[in-house]
């Protein structure tokens, strides 16, 4: 809807099925917040990228961006995204699960990215400053990569995650 395509739900469930089925690595990136703020369906979203078992998921954050329709739109609260976040974590317990690029600057990302390391999640693109020193002083390895989020776990070296 928000998009414009005329693709189902069902369309998208089936590209992942089909993808796995070929054997070809695959990193979904959910938006949270992408009905103009709202979270509608990002739960089952979550639940169709579990139950295909991709090799990561990443959750990125609704932004509005300058000239577009939805430039004034509302963002979810770092408290909503952190919701999902835990949903996400709970529904993949031992799968790679990271915080995109995508999300709201200034004190909204330092909550949002803070919400993100206490609810286990692997790895933070781009992270707060706050972040890196609270992930730091609990004791993880922090370490900075130029690859794309989706394709951190290709790329060494190996870490210790975020949980």
């Amino acid at each position: 809807e928000i998009y414009g395509l005329e693709a189902t739900v069902e369309d998208y469930e089936n590209s992942l099925a089909r993808v796995k089925d070929e054997g070809i690595p695959a990193s979904p990136h959910i938006v949270i917040g992408l009905h103009y703020g709202e979270i509608r369906g990002e739960r089952r979203a979550v639940d169709i990228a579990a139950r295909h078992e991709p090799e990561s998921l990443v959750l990125v954050a609704f932004k509005p961006i300058s000239g577009t329709e939805m430039e004034r739109s509302k963002v979810s609260s770092p408290e909503d995204i952190r919701d999902v976040i835990v949903y996400a974590r709970e529904k993949l317990p031992e799968g790679k699960l990271l915080l995109g690029c995508a999300r709201p600057p200034g004190e909204h990302q330092v909550r949002t990215d803070l919400y993100a390391l206490e609810a286990g999640v692997d790895g933070i693109a781009y992270p707060s400053e706050e972040v890196v020193h609270e992930a730091a002083r609990r004791g993880y390895e922090v370490f900075f990569s130029e690859v794309c989020c989706s394709l951190i776990f290709d790329s060494p070296p190996a870490v210790k995650p975020f949980r």
